[in-house]
């Protein structure tokens, strides 16, 4: 028995698929965010690989951002561009899988830093070992002349970028 097609949509929407305006098909934001989301994704498994599987994608941008000497909840989450709660609940949960201490800070009684612990520091270290180790990976598929020109773009790129950061668009 055939079927009869649905009665036209009543709305004021015009029928058919939505139209986006045109866009230019090499976007630089996803360009530069999908090879990031990769080698992050990488770096965790790798992480993982040597024992590390505690870790989160989202403990990563705490490692990222803290300072040698300690830094305040704060300083983290503003670097990070997220809520001081959530900045707070990934440091206490790498608090917790001793990675992180809490200590007080020397400049100002009342505030304290965060740190990292002996376990911390290693696993910054075999981190960094890993990166080197990817990035040398990079280098040998894309050819060290064009590492190095994509290492200066990007820094170059940065720099540009960095008023934006801080929503000062007067570039």
């Amino acid at each position: 028995m055939r079927q009869e097609a649905p009665p036209p949509a009543t709305s004021s929407r015009r029928a058919g698929p939505a139209r986006w305006p045109s866009r230019p098909e090499h976007n630089v934001a996803p360009l530069l965010r999908e090879p990031f989301l990769a080698f992050i994704a990488e770096l965790l498994r790798r992480l993982h690989a040597i024992g590390y599987d505690d870790l989160r994608v989202a403990h990563l941008v705490v490692f990222q951002h803290l300072d040698p000497a300690g830094s305040r909840i704060t300083e983290l989450a503003a670097k990070a561009q997220m809520a001081k709660p959530s900045m707070a609940y990934l440091v206490e949960s790498l608090e917790k899988a001793g990675y992180l201490e809490r200590v007080p800070d020397p400049s100002d009684g009342r505030a304290r830093l965060v740190q990292l612990t002996a376990r911390g520091r290693k696993r910054t270290n075999d981190a960094y070992d890993l990166i080197d180790t990817m990035n040398a990976e990079l280098t040998s598929a894309l050819g060290e002349g064009s590492m190095t020109t994509l290492h200066r773009l990007l820094i170059s790129l940065g720099t540009i970028t960095a008023p934006w950061r801080d929503g000062d668009s007067r570039t």
